[in-house]
Formats: structure tokens, C-alpha cells, sequence
């Protein structure tokens, strides 16, 4: 009889968690209409995280770029969302501070901006557009930043679209 009621209880509650929107916060949901400039209640927390001052965001990472400009960061979502970062850090004692062969703080901060919020906000969308979008996919490939090669194409095919009608 109890495993009855086991088997009866899991099976509603996966017909509910079928049936149910998933939620953020109270006032988000996950839709496929999510607009491709505004993030998700995580993205948004975690992108302020990245855009607070290094001394207040507990970064513990801090990426030194070819001309010396320094980008703090937060080694476990770099590692969550990069394959490049996920690999160097497997090694526990792998240095925190990364020299990247990378010129352009612009494409750097764009892509880690993708990293911790899953977007690319409309400034720096259109910028992207207009000046680096083959960078940018070149740092994507490179970082192996999941989703991000496939985001800026579809930013790319949108404009071209656009263009055409």
C-alpha cells in the first residue's frame, strides 16, 4: 500500500512540474519570447555581480589583458560557463591571475558579459553589429563560451533580416 502512494504521489507531481511554468521571481517567467537584451533575474543579479567594483564582488579571478587592462572575475562562473576556463581550472591550485592574448577589453568584456547574464544588452548589441561581431565570435570559439557563437549569429541573422524586408 505505501508504495502505492509513492508511485501515485510522484506521478502527480511530475504531471504538476509537466503542466507548470517555471519561474525566476515573482514577476518572470521563462518564455521563448524572452527579449535577447533583457536577462532573467539571475542574469540580471549575477551581471551587476560582474559590473560591481573588484573590492565589493568577492571576484577571485582577475584576467590581465595584451595591453595591461585588468577585468576581475569569479572563478566558478567562469568555469561553469567556459570551456577554456573549465579546463585550466580543473587543476586546484591553477593561477588566478590569467593572462589573455586578447586586445580588445570591448570583445573581452562583451563575451564575459554573456557569461554571467546569457545576453547581450542593446548598446553593446549594436555595437557588436557594427564593429566586432567576427571577434567576438572569434572569442567564443576560443573561450568555448557555451551559447555565445550561436547567440551572435542569430543577432546576425535578425539584422540581416531586417535589411531585407
Amino acid at each position: 500500500l505505501d508504495n502505492k502512494i509513492h508511485i501515485e504521489l510522484v506521478l502527480t507531481l511530475l504531471e504538476l512540474a509537466r503542466d507548470t511554468e517555471i519561474s525566476l521571481s515573482p514577476c518572470e517567467k521563462i518564455t521563448q519570447d524572452t527579449k535577447p537584451d533583457e536577462p532573467t533575474f539571475l542574469g540580471a543579479s549575477l551581471l551587476r555581480l560582474y559590473e560591481s567594483p573588484a573590492e565589493e564582488n568577492g571576484s577571485d579571478v582577475t584576467l590581465i589583458l595584451a595591453h595591461g587592462a585588468r577585468i576581475a572575475a569569479h572563478r566558478s562562473i567562469l568555469a561553469a560557463r567556459c570551456g577554456f576556463f573549465a579546463r585550466h581550472f580543473k587543476n586546484p591550485y591553477a593561477p588566478c591571475t590569467i593572462l589573455l592574448n586578447a586586445e580588445y577589453r570591448q570583445v573581452i568584456d562583451t563575451m564575459l558579459c554573456y557569461v554571467y547574464s546569457d545576453i547581450i544588452r542593446g548598446k553593446e548589441r549594436e555595437r557588436l553589429l557594427r564593429e566586432t561581431p567576427k571577434l567576438l565570435l572569434d572569442a567564443a570559439h576560443r573561450f568555448d563560451v557555451k551559447g555565445l557563437a550561436e547567440y551572435v549569429e542569430l543577432v546576425l541573422k535578425g539584422r540581416l533580416t531586417e535589411r531585407l524586408d
